[in-house]
């Protein structure tokens, strides 16, 4: 046999017998490495898992291959229901469950609100499949695993976050006179935290909406502004004859302003932080306001000095120099419209007992009318908060805000009131939208 004949016949053999031993693969894993779980579960305890198939086949339901899943915490796995599941198609869904009877020596609840409040993770283990091929003897299909840790991060994700709708009805107090209660408050509020722009890494809402509609008043006293003056007032006035008895006298006036207060407010919500244990967040909130404001000027007066009483013809008070000096301490009324457009930065804290809510404001508003020959867009600044007790719903609220580079007194607003949770008017009307 020549030499070229003998080379092809090892050849020809060495290829039928790598085409024998060539074998399908393909690998199981899990689709993620990092995910987040809900810590507001409680006994009711599931662990999502998604797992996949990668490669150019599949086993189905006749091949009988199961894989298994373990939790990094030993404490934990006596209680898995689940220990095996069927591998029949190339993604796998499931939850790990538990079954708190499973074990009779340890506290199951107890257990998991352990793992919530200290652990504050999970890794779930792709365990050792029961077998690690399929197929025939001619066409086998070997299974690796890979991609065999899941950690799980235990804290409240923000798409779960409920929404929250209150009614607010109580009082306003007078601080700057007397501690009262001057008028009353009302406020329909809307918090929702998570309903736009998706946080793909965590797949998490970090934007959100707060509006609302309120009835205030707010009172100003304003002695920086006051002044002396000249004033005229009628001391006898017998209409049976043609002359009128006045006096003329030197008073302190001091003006004190009433704004009653219809306000809408709506912000955008971007969270730039999330507490752990989801009781503080912080937002950075585009914020956009309106105001109708029914104001009312009194004039508390305090003479000085007399200086005259004479008798004038009554046709002489027709004119507009009497007029103006009789009728300068006599109250003003008008109505007007007041903008805020700014940005916020809205921070919210909340436990078992209390709720807090800060939201400092600044930008551009427009005041609604020429003050003393200022333009009406001006630069403000606002501070809003409350102190909610969440037993019983009692708010204690503030609004103080101001436009720069105007002599006016800064709008201050307390308020005490009730809250009236919207929430279940709100889910029984959607339920029967179903």
């Amino acid at each position: 046999m020549s030499f070229l004949k003998t080379l092809l016949i090892v050849s020809v053999l060495t290829s039928s017998i790598a085409i024998a031993q060539t074998q399908d693969t393909i690998t199981i894993s899990f689709d993620k490495q990092l995910q987040f779980l809900d810590s507001s579960v409680s006994s009711d305890f599931k662990i999502p898992y998604t797992v996949q198939v990668k490669g150019n086949k599949f086993p189905n339901a006749k091949d009988s291959i199961y894989f298994s899943i373990s939790t990094s915490i030993a404490a934990l796995n006596p209680f898995i229901k689940n220990s095996k599941i069927l591998l029949s198609q190339s993604i796998v869904k499931g939850n790990l469950e538990f079954d708190p009877t499973k074990n009779k020596d340890v506290a199951f609840k107890t257990l998991v609100d352990s793992i919530f409040n200290n652990q504050k993770k999970i890794e779930l283990n792709l365990e050792s499949i029961s077998k690690n091929k399929f197929g025939t003897e001619d066409n086998e299909t070997k299974i690796i695993i890979s991609k065999s840790k899941l950690t799980i991060v235990l804290q409240q994700n923000p798409i779960k976050q409920k929404a929250e709708y209150n009614f607010y009805a109580g009082a306003n107090f007078d601080l700057k006179e007397q501690l009262k209660a001057s008028s009353f408050y009302s406020e329909i509020d809307v918090f929702i935290p998570g309903i736009i722009f998706k946080n793909k890494k965590t797949g998490a809402y970090v934007g959100g909406l707060r509006a609302g509609i309120y009835k205030n008043t707010s009172v100003s006293t304003e002695k920086e502004n006051t002044f002396s003056t000249e004033v005229l007032t009628i001391t006898e006035n017998d209409t049976s004859l043609d002359s009128v008895t006045i006096a003329s006298k030197t008073v302190q006036i001091t003006p004190k302003t009433t704004f009653d207060n219809l306000g809408l407010y709506a912000s955008l919500l971007i969270r730039l932080h999330n507490s752990t244990d989801n009781k503080f967040q912080l937002y950075i909130a585009p914020y956009a306001e309106v105001i109708q404001r029914s104001e009312k000027t009194e004039f508390d007066s305090k003479d000085l000095v007399e200086l005259s009483t004479s008798r004038i013809s009554r046709d002489t008070l027709n004119s507009s120099r009497i007029q103006t000096l009789l009728n300068k301490t006599n109250e003003a009324n008008r109505k007007f419209y007041t903008s805020y457009y700014g940005l916020a930065f809205t921070a919210k804290f909340k436990n078992k007992h209390f709720e807090m809510l800060l939201n400092p404001t600044f930008g551009v508003g427009d005041i609604g009318f020429n003050f003393r020959g200022k333009n009406k867009l001006q630069l403000f600044g606002a501070m809003q908060f409350y102190l909610k007790e969440r037993k019983y719903g009692i708010k204690l609220g503030g609004d103080i805000r101001k436009y720069f580079n105007i002599n006016q007194s800064p709008f201050l607003v307390v308020t005490l009131s009730k809250s009236i949770s919207l929430d279940s008017l709100i889910s029984s009307g959607e339920k029967s939208d179903d």
